[in-house]
């Protein structure tokens, strides 16, 4: 017959087994509805971009079909001014709503997951995480995801949100901005956009 300790033992592993369980269960689902929520988000800015596209696109064509042979070079000069506007035009409404997101009750989530994801893939131990003067709120949150020894810094370069992480030993920077990203795909955009005009 076991004694009370081997009873109790058994009951706390099968306590702790049970809530290990559970723990990656809610773990999973959480990661599921956040990239559910990357996915809409997503959904929606494309569409919004291929509606803006498609309208603009057919102005250029329009304006291009118009282009007469003497005055190529203004009319060329007046696309790529249209096209500019249009980048630029786009990616206003991008950065907008990137604002708008980072004043909504999923932009806490998704920064605390941006900055666990972070500390799991580059470990950088004494870092500095640089926040905007609006997320330097999150300071304990930020500090509790990173999990590793670390310091919140406010910095000005951050315009929109997100953060910027930094090992200040080896002057490694992981730049996870929303403004970084926005700029990198807006130059992705200008790329690949079949915007380009010659």
């Amino acid at each position: 017959m076991p004694n009370n300790d081997q009873v109790f033992l058994y009951m706390k592993e099968e306590i702790e087994r049970e809530a290990a369980t559970q723990e990656n269960r809610l773990l999973e689902e959480a990661q599921e509805l956040r990239e559910k929520a990357k996915e809409e988000i997503k959904l929606e800015v494309v569409k919004e971009i291929q509606a803006r596209f498609d309208k603009e696109l057919a102005a250029l064509q329009l304006k291009s079909t118009v282009a007469s042979a003497t005055d190529a070079t203004k009319q060329r000069q007046e696309l790529i001014n249209l096209r500019d506007g249009y980048v630029k035009t786009v990616f206003e409404g991008a950065r907008a709503k990137l604002i708008d997101f980072t004043n909504s009750e999923k932009y806490e989530e998704f920064l605390l997951s941006k900055v666990k994801a972070a500390a799991q893939n580059h470990n950088f131990d004494e870092a500095q995480i640089l926040v905007s003067e609006k997320d330097k709120k999150y300071e304990a949150k930020i500090l509790s995801a990173y999990g590793l020894k670390a310091e919140v810094v406010v910095s000005e370069k951050l315009t929109i949100g997100g953060f910027i992480l930094l090992n200040p030993k080896t002057n490694v920077v992981i730049d996870n901005s929303l403004s970084f990203i926005l700029d990198d795909q807006m130059a992705y955009f200008t790329k690949n956009s079949g915007l380009i005009i010659k």
